[in-house]
């Protein structure tokens, strides 16, 4: 891959700037540690910064996938499944005792944990022929939540996916399209590599905020060893400025799109409706 339309020039006596990429000496962690400078430029030449610069943490693409998406599709296949399984389930036991408390998805995960699929059906339905679609779905929500898998969360959702019904190509579609970015309001930004590193697709986790001591971060990487300090980031790369300004705006319009609380709209709305009525509008009354 050619870098020149995402890496800016730079030099190891520049001053730290916004857009700079900063790892940690290989030696002070187990597994790199790779983030963006996203402090303002003129918060830093004129000190406004505190002594301190605000970084983003940046992983590789893989690591984004098992670690942070894979459990939250998790999340969101547990949701759904759980509530139509346990619909369905519950449709069963109604026909033996109308009066049963309805089972709940939280309810059903709960039994899952305990009990397999199997069993569960045997003890809704001892009688009835196993109903192939609602097991499968039972099985996927076994194999996504089981307490005592050693499998990781990646794993854990393609068996899922597979007991739905996915193929491998629709799998792989899938995750595709999560990395693309397209659609919705993703809390992330894909580079497609990372200067003096192998490997290529690295993320920017958006929502992965920290700050770090100036002193604590070096313009190069024989600084660092220099000053020894095992615990201090170094430069190893510059966005150029338009990937460092659409990281930045695609970040404001994360956080700007946080809502507020209803009961705060809902009395917003009400003190509105009261200033409307103070105005006193009324006919002939301007």
């Amino acid at each position: 891959m050619s870098g020149q339309a995402i890496w800016a020039e730079w030099d190891d006596g520049d001053l730290i700037q916004q857009g700079d990429l900063v790892r940690r000496r290989p030696d002070a962690t187990a597994s790199p540690v790779w983030g963006l400078i996203i402090t303002a430029d003129c918060d830093i030449a004129q000190n406004k910064a505190g002594n301190r610069y605000t970084w983003i943490r940046i992983v590789s693409g893989a690591d984004y996938l098992c670690s942070t998406w894979a459990p939250d599709q998790l999340r969101r296949l547990v949701e759904k499944q759980a509530r139509v399984a346990a619909e369905g389930l519950g449709a069963r036991l109604r026909r033996s005792d109308p009066e049963l408390t309805p089972l709940t998805g939280e309810g059903l995960c709960r039994w899952l944990e305990q009990d397999d699929p199997t069993t569960i059906w045997a003890a809704v339905a001892p009688e009835g022929k196993a109903d192939a679609k609602l097991l499968r779905i039972m099985q996927a929500l076994h194999a996504a939540t089981d307490p005592l898998s050693t499998c990781s969360p990646m794993d854990r959702l393609r068996r899922a996916w597979t007991l739905l019904g996915r193929s491998a190509a629709e799998q792989a579609g899938m995750i595709g399209e999560a990395l693309k970015g397209d659609r919705g309001f993703p809390d992330f930004f894909l580079l497609p590599e990372l200067p003096q590193t192998d490997g290529f697709g690295f993320v920017i986790l958006l929502r992965d905020i920290a700050s770090v001591d100036a002193d604590a971060v070096f313009g190069a990487e024989l600084e660092a060893r220099l000053a020894d300090r095992p615990d201090g980031f170094h430069r190893f790369g510059r966005l150029q400025d338009g990937v460092r300004f659409a990281v930045t705006q695609k970040l404001a319009f994360l956080f700007s799109r946080i809502g507020m609380p209803t009961s705060f709209e809902d009395a917003c709305a009400a003190a509105a409706d009261l200033l409307v009525h103070q105005m006193n509008f009324q006919e002939g009354s301007a």
